[in-house]
């Protein structure tokens, strides 16, 4: 059964932000971490079972479910005997039953669908039946979702329901303002989110990636300007931005900037990191920082020949710690990349540590492969002595492995429950 996982299990939990919105110049997450939404957390029992408890740590719904997410707007999706479904805080079921589900996070509505039946459903954040289709696909380019209706062409709707395009052989999802769909003559058009056509490229198979297309390893402009042919590897990735594109066959990478004749070519697939706007690569002994045109913002030479790992992305922020290592690995020390004032700064309170989960105000670090919490500017707040990671939740509490051990902002301990597995959290809409 496929569906986006919000619970976030502490022995394994993956808190990596796949995009981010400036929101202001602190925080330009879309998230909050949170031990409690609507007032209820959840946790995993022994048994396998999830269920739900309240601030005061008294369980409220009992552990029934297969599987269990965290309330958003006052339901949750739990799993039980094979069909999915939402159930509001009181553990009453307001839905229907379904074999597939899905929670579209950002836009707050939910997918469902039937084994055996014709028709997927949407739903509202609280549950409630918005239309129903042959087929809906997923809303990735945030704003309309392809469907298939009920006559066999295709078209689109919006997060309402609202069907505001349809009458086409088909129709491809929207990517950052642009898609294309397929006429009564199989031409294939470009079109924008007022569903305008700007350019027909006949009958041949084509991707949109935002302003850019790509038709046969060529790259146009979605009003059909010729951009020239693309590099083509037997075996790699393509990724696209507004200005640039880049080739990854998995041990090198080449940039190429679609507005002027910049390139970067030849850099180790492990040695570069797209943030934001911004391209971080290693190369020569130098961490470079670029702009989305491939043009070198600032940049930092190391005094010998260095390894470089861009490895920590702070998902509130989008700074990136980067750990560099002598060859003979007898120097380690980390970076920072400051994504507001577009430097890279020596991070020595990091020195003795690895990075493990960056948090709103909070790391978890390790040392000799025990685990420990820090401040951002590398004040101890729990020595590294512990054998499980320490969570730090965005509505104050620090939790503490897979012992549920949870205490609050002041480091007191509130709560331990060793019958319950793990303790999950929610993520929320900021």
């Amino acid at each position: 059964m496929k569906k986006i996982i919000i619970l976030l299990i502490i022995s394994f939990m993956i808190f990596t932000l796949e995009s981010c919105k400036k929101k202001d110049k602190e925080i330009i997450t879309d998230y909050k971490l949170e031990l409690f939404s609507d007032g209820l957390g959840f946790a995993e029992n022994y048994d396998g079972k999830y269920g739900f408890f309240n601030e005061k740590f008294e369980v409220k719904i009992d552990f029934i479910y297969d599987y269990a997410e965290g309330f958003n707007d006052g339901v949750a999706m739990v799993d039980l005997n094979d069909k999915t479904f939402l159930i509001n805080t009181k553990g009453v079921q307001v839905t229907d039953s379904f074999d597939y589900f899905h929670h579209d996070f950002r836009n707050k509505i939910y997918i469902g669908s039937y084994k055996g039946k014709s028709g997927d459903v949407l739903l509202d954040k609280n549950g409630n039946v918005l239309c129903t289709y042959e087929y809906i696909e997923r809303f990735y380019g945030g704003t309309y979702a392809e469907v298939k209706v009920s006559d066999g062409n295709y078209g689109y709707i919006d997060t309402s329901g609202n069907l505001v395009y349809s009458g086409v052989l088909y129709a491809g999802g929207f990517c950052n303002g642009y898609a294309y769909i397929q006429d009564e003559n199989n031409d294939f058009w470009t079109i924008d989110s007022k569903f305008n056509k700007l350019h027909n490229f006949g009958n041949v198979d084509l991707d949109v990636y935002g302003y850019l297309v790509e038709v046969d390893d060529c790259l146009y402009d979605v009003n059909g300007n010729y951009y020239g042919e693309m590099e083509s590897y037997s075996q790699c990735s393509r990724s696209f931005h507004e200005n640039y594109y880049y080739v990854d066959s998995y041990s090198t990478v080449n940039f190429y900037c679609i507005k002027n004749d910049n390139k970067i070519k030849d850099v180790r697939s492990t040695n570069y990191l797209v943030v934001g706007d911004y391209i971080l690569i290693y190369k020569d002994n130098v961490m470079y920082i670029y702009n989305s045109y491939l043009e070198v913002v600032d940049s930092l030479t190391l005094d010998k020949d260095y390894t470089c790992h861009f490895g920590d992305l702070d998902p509130y922020r989008n700074d990136v710690y980067a750990y560099v290592n002598s060859k003979d690995r007898t120097n380690p020390t980390y970076y920072k990349f400051d994504y507001k004032k577009l430097k890279f700064e020596k991070a020595d309170y990091l020195k003795e540590y690895s990075i493990v989960r960056i948090y709103k105000d909070y790391m978890c670090v390790s040392k000799d492969d025990l685990y420990g919490l820090i401040t951002l500017d590398g004040k101890i707040v729990f020595e590294t002595d512990s054998k499980e990671l320490y969570v730090a939740t965005d509505d104050g509490y620090f939790v503490n492995g897979k012992y549920c051990t949870i205490y609050n902002n002041k480091k007191k301990l509130i709560f331990q429950k060793p019958d319950w597995k793990y303790i999950g959290f929610n993520l929320l809409e900021d």
